[in-house]
């Protein structure tokens, strides 16, 4: 009997794809219904219950398990589509969004901000979407997930390609069980947001986006005067009521701070004392640069020149020549142009004398005159070209395009073009003569001397131009030139390539030498103490759980920042508290965590520090002694920070508060009369008085005339737009401008800004363009469509749409703190 291995497979092969079926269905079908099950089961038996609607209990065990498992879908649906790229296909998805060019997924098309808010959202939108009769199976799944792979990856790939990427902690129920919610609720949602926006963005009637147009195109002047409210403080009672003092507290207590509100709020923030060690590129490059042999330097700048660098660019040559002509012709002066003048003049009349010899004596007088005729027109005509030479030759070098010519062939340039154009318009008698006489002119020229035949020709430039083109001129004997004498055809000489000197790009070179090792410094400088910090974290870590266990340990000892910054050559700072406003003002708050999700920048430090909720996103701020690796491309720098005392956010008593209650009312009251005070200025401004003749003389600082011009909302294309910017005033806001842009040229209104600490009075002085400039440019369809994406309200009717489903789903909240 054989005891093979392979022998004993084959017997009981048959059992066992039985066993492995059995097997498969357990791992991937049966085990995670129960875990789900169980994860119920466990919530219903005693877990917090966070929010309820519709006779619906959701626990915080639930939202943190679904939460959960939406992060691994993200996850995984990110991964599963770029492997569906790689294969050449493209999810076919809505709302999937991919940008080729960056090589980035721009969108997955459902919901990538896993949060408990979130979730309790999603949960309560999919229960809206099933009572309206959506409902989405197993099989209509199955169709999404083959659109969204492109048919590329199958069903089994799938499942195999999910269970990797969660760890076998999620089967394909619990990433239908996603898929189901969030599409079930992204049908709600766009079913709701259907009657608020179309298919170009928000629903408005027609004179609404003529309003909105005109926020974004009309532009104002205006004069204004900022009536301060805090001039006003000494005028208010001191000591309020002490009921007043209650109502004021008790409103505000819950409420942060804002200095662009006008409400109270007596809140405290979290905040944080900081250290941080910074190192700096440019102090590391310095000292590299320090170290390096000059002779290192002049090497690599001849090394570099012989491989064809610091050549000057084309248009830089070309300007260095253009620069050299424009001197040369400048130099030029009056006198060499007088005197080509008079040779020019010369050369025409002796023209004209030879001219007169050849007609008959009967026509001698007319001749004369026409000859004489003719020399003065000649003479105009060349001061004419002359002036237009010297022009042109300037010209050409201010447009560094053409090479230096002399004075004389410019002369020669424009007389054959001027008198081209002169004999055109002769007789044909006239012409004969002059072609008799170039030809006996020619004759004689061949026996003078090689100096004076230049002379000649340079003299009489029109009778070689007014010879029939049919016609060849003799060719005069070919006589080398004097010395002194360029040669009028000689080619140019190839110029070397122009390249920069070694002083003009020594810096450049020893900052490049010094680059790599700067950088090598400086990471390693970093990296030491990113090390030492995150080591003490660890520690400290391990020593609070031997505390809360009980048993005795000694602490880790925390390490020496100051002494640790001087070896590494980095500078050590400490800040704080700052809340995650005042943080603003720290250099540090320009710099973002490094590296990068989905291609994206990381937070910044103030995030990662302070913590961010918006509702659909949630990131913890870091706990204490846990370094942060943060850099401000800008300015070339690198921190690790770690906190090193927090206070979390609380409500005040009001002992603590009272002062700045006491504040919030007196700043009400001062507001009233800096509202009255400004109205005052407005009705005599009405009155016929000159606005600026009604400031006070010790507040002309607050006085601006002919301000702007502005807009009423700055557009930042389809994404929507903000309030118009005036710098020259305190943070102005919607109150403002609408007092600005509802009020006529000539006519004065006031109006608070955004915080409500200055009661402007304005008088609008121009309006432009015209009503009939903006109703053209309204009627173009892109500019409605602009309009629409401004709704400012659209905001607001969401909001409410939202509180209207709450209440009629009887949604409720349930913050743990107050179980």
């Amino acid at each position: 009997m054989s005891t093979s291995p392979f022998e004993l497979f084959r017997q009981n092969l048959k059992p066992f794809m039985i066993f492995a079926t059995l097997l498969a269905l357990v791992s991937f079908v049966v085990l995670p219904i129960l875990q789900t099950y169980l994860q119920k089961q466990a919530g219903a038996a005693g877990d917090v219950v966070v929010a309820k609607y519709a006779g619906t209990e959701l626990t915080q065990t639930r939202v943190g398990y679904f939460t959960q498992n939406h992060a691994a879908t993200v996850n995984f649906l990110g991964e599963l589509a770029n492997e569906t790229i790689a294969r050449g296909g493209v999810p076919r998805t809505s709302g999937f969004q991919y940008d080729a060019q960056a090589k980035q997924i721009r969108s997955l098309g459902i919901n990538e901000n896993p949060n408990n808010e979130g979730t309790i959202r999603t949960f309560m939108f999919a229960d809206r979407a099933r009572k309206a009769g959506f409902e989405l199976d197993d099989n209509a799944l199955q169709v999404w997930l083959e659109r969204f792979t492109d048919g590329l990856i199958s069903p089994s790939e799938i499942t195999a390609r999910l269970m990797k990427s969660t760890s076998n902690r999620m089967g394909p129920p619990h990433l239908y069980e996603q898929l189901r919610s969030h599409l079930l609720a992204d049908v709600y949602l766009r079913r709701g947001n259907s009657g608020l926006f179309g298919t170009q963005g928000p629903l408005l009637t027609p004179d609404e986006q003529w309003r909105n147009f005109l926020k974004l195109n009309q532009n104002a002047v205006v004069n204004t005067y900022g009536v301060l409210v805090n001039d006003y403080i000494d005028k208010t009672d001191a000591e309020p009521a002490a009921s007043r003092i209650r109502e004021v507290f008790e409103d505000g207590k819950d409420r942060d701070p804002s200095d662009q509100s006008a409400e109270p709020g007596f809140h405290k923030r979290y905040n944080a004392k900081f250290e941080y060690l910074v190192g700096n590129y440019q102090t590391y490059l310095d000292e590299e640069v320090a170290k390096l042999d000059e002779a290192a330097i002049r090497a690599e700048y001849e090394r570099r020149l012989k491989g064809g660098d610091f050549q000057l660019p084309e248009e830089a040559a070309v300007e260095e020549k253009a620069t050299v002509e424009e001197a040369e012709a400048e130099v030029a002066t009056e006198e060499e142009v007088a005197e080509e003048e008079a040779m020019v003049e010369d050369a025409v009349v002796e023209e004209a004398k030879e001219e007169e010899k050849k007609e008959e004596p009967a026509a001698e007088v007319k001749a004369e005159k026409k000859a004489d005729a003719k020399a003065d027109d000649a003479k105009e005509e060349v001061k004419e070209a002359v002036e237009e030479s010297v022009e042109d030759a300037a010209e050409a070098a201010d447009d560094k395009k053409s090479s230096s010519v002399t004075r004389t062939s410019a002369v020669r340039l424009v007389a054959f073009q001027d008198d081209e154009a002169e004999g055109k318009g002769e007789a044909a008698a006239d012409a004969e003569a002059d072609k008799t006489a170039d030809e006996k002119e020619e004759m004689k020229a061949d026996e003078e001397p090689a100096e004076e035949k230049a002379e000649a020709k340079e003299a009489k430039p029109e009778a070689a131009e007014e010879e029939p083109a049919e016609e060849k001129k003799p060719e005069p004997k070919k006589e080398e030139p004097k010395k002194d004498e360029p040669k009028e055809e000689e080619e140019p000489k190839k110029e070397e390539p122009k390249v920069q000197t070694f002083e003009d790009v020594r810096d450049d070179i020893a900052n490049d030498l010094a680059a790599p090792k700067a950088r090598e410094r400086m990471d390693k400088a970093v990296t030491a103490a990113t090390s030492a910090m995150r080591t003490y974290f660890s520690r400290q870590g391990i020593y609070q759980s031997y505390l809360a266990s009980g048993k005795e340990a000694e602490p880790p000892v925390r390490p020496d920042l100051a002494k640790l910054a001087g070896e590494l050559g980095l500078k050590l700072e400490s800040i704080g508290p700052h809340d995650e406003l005042t943080i603003s003002d720290e250099p540090i708050s320009n710099s973002f965590e490094v590296g990068t999700q989905f291609g994206r920048r990381g937070p910044s430090f103030a995030v990662m520090m302070f913590g961010f909720d918006n509702g659909q996103t949630q990131l913890a701020k870091q706990p204490l002694f846990s370094p942060v690796r943060t850099a401000d491309d800008q300015s070339g720098k690198i921190y690790v920070t770690w906190k090193v005392e927090e206070t979390e956010a609380y409500t005040p008593s009001l002992d603590e508060v009272r002062d700045e209650v006491v504040m919030a009312i007196r700043m009400e009251e001062a507001r009233k009369l800096a509202k009255a005070a400004a109205a005052e200025l407005a009705k005599k401004a009405e009155a016929g008085a000159p606005l600026a003749d009604l400031v006070p003389d010790d507040k002309k600082d607050n006085f601006r005339q002919d301000l702007g011009p502005f807009t009423w909302m700055d557009s930042f294309g389809f994404q929507g737009a903000t309030i118009g910017n005036v710098p020259e005033l305190d943070s102005v806001g919607d109150k403002f401008m609408s007092a600005v842009f509802t009020t006529d040229e000539g006519k004065v209104a006031t109006a608070v800004n955004q915080p409500e600490r200055v009661v402007y009075v304005v008088e609008p002085t121009k309006f432009e363009p015209s009503t009939d400039e903006l109703r053209a440019q309204f009627k173009q369809p892109v500019n409605r469509m602009m309009a629409r994406m401004v709704a400012s309200d659209i905001t607001d009717i969401r909001r409410g749409y939202y509180e209207s489903m709450d209440k009629e789903m009887g949604f409720e909240e349930i913050k743990p703190e107050d179980e």
